[in-house]
Parts: structure tokens; sequence; C-alpha cells
């Protein structure tokens, strides 16, 4: 399970990475963007996001750039993410974050989400930090924080659980405000079930622990 994650993870990083798009520049002031498919001394050939091919006379040609969103430096942003988290129990993940960006680096976020775990539902409710290690629209970044997984339901007294997670991941960005973002973490937490009669707790019974160790694979998208 884990190679499969790891192998899955580093498959979208490759493809975001190749996804950078071109832009010609023509002396006449005009830009259009898409991927230059092919070069010669008498031309430029590119095909624009829409499927369409452009053929363009180097005497036509300023330049060809590679395509760099504007990105602020601060401001709001916002996630949703679909999640794997890998371990003993499989289980899925979608979580909504909302944050603020303080400079070109630093970030803090407060998010919700919706998981399972041995066949109980949780939100988890939880406060990330966040660090773009590159002042780019396209860089690797690194996430960490802590919450608590709230019950959908107390049967058998379902008191949920704290956790601490931390994320390794990457954001390309595709616009001025949107774009994609994957990566791969952990995820450490605790969750609390007591069993109960109809007529209240069960005197001198246990409370059962279960730990929560998984790796989370995690897919998404970024707005801003």
């Amino acid at each position: 399970m884990m190679r499969v994650l790891l192998v899955s993870f580093f498959t979208v990083i490759s493809l975001l990475a190749s996804a950078q798009l071109d832009v010609v520049v023509l002396k006449n002031g005009s830009e259009i963007r898409g991927i230059v498919i092919e070069k010669s001394d008498e031309s430029i050939k590119l095909k624009s996001k829409d499927g369409s091919i452009w053929v363009f006379k180097n005497t036509e040609v300023l330049e060809v750039k590679s395509f760099k969103p504007l990105v602020s430096n601060t401001g709001y942003y916002g996630t949703l993410s679909f999640g794997a988290l890998g371990g003993s129990d499989l289980s899925g993940n979608i979580s909504i974050v909302n944050g603020y960006k303080f400079n070109k680096h630093w970030g803090l976020a407060l998010g919700l989400g919706y998981e399972g775990f041995y066949g109980r539902q949780y939100m988890p409710a939880f406060i990330e930090g966040k660090f773009n290690i590159l002042d780019k629209g396209s860089t690797p970044f690194l996430t960490a924080g802590f919450g608590y997984d709230v019950p959908f339901s107390i049967t058998d007294n379902n008191k949920g659980g704290f956790f601490g997670q931390a994320l390794l991941g990457f954001q390309h960005q595709l616009g001025e405000h949107f774009g994609i973002v994957t990566g791969i973490g952990f995820r450490y937490g605790q969750l609390q079930v007591e069993n109960w009669g109809w007529w209240g707790p069960i005197d001198g019974s246990a409370k059962t622990i279960y730990e929560i160790n998984r790796f989370d694979l995690r897919f998404g998208f970024i707005f801003r």
C-alpha cells in the first residue's frame, strides 16, 4: 500500500511539473499562451489550450517565455482536497481549508472535513500553518497542524479525539486565482470509545482507545 501511495504521489508531481505553459510574444505586442510543439530556423508552432495550432514566422516573434501567473504575496487562500489515509484501516478524507497568507512564504488556516475510521464517521476540525518553500506560483510547501476528530454519532459514547498532522506537498498555479495541489504526509491521533447501555455508561467498562497512525496521500485544488 505504501509503495502505491508513493508512486502515485511522485507521478502527480511529475505531471504538474511538466504542465508549464509557454508564451509566444509577438513584435506587434500580442501574447499567445500554449505549448510549443515545434521550433525551426523559420518558424515556431504552438498548440493553445483549446487545441488550436498556431504557426509564427521567427521574424514575427519577439521572444518565447514560460508563463508565470501573478500570485499575490498576501491575502486569502482556500483549498478543497481529497485524501486517502493509508494504514491498517484504509480511510477516505475530504477537507476544506480557509487561510490567510501573511507574506510570500507563510500562511495560517482553519479547516473542516469528513472522514471515517473503524465504521464510524468524524468531522476533523483543525488549524494548520503553511510554508511555501519558493517565491513562485509553482512551489513545494510544508504544512503542520493539529485538531480534533468530532464524531457525527455518539453511539457507544464515541468521544472522538485529538490528532496532529504534517504534509510535504507541491502547488502548481494554473492562473492568478486557481491551482492544483498534491502532497503526502502523516497523521497521528487517538479516538476514544466508551461502551454504554441504554441506561447510560456501563459501570466498570474500560475505554477503548484507537490509535490513528496513517500516511496521508492528498490531491486537490487551491483558490485565491
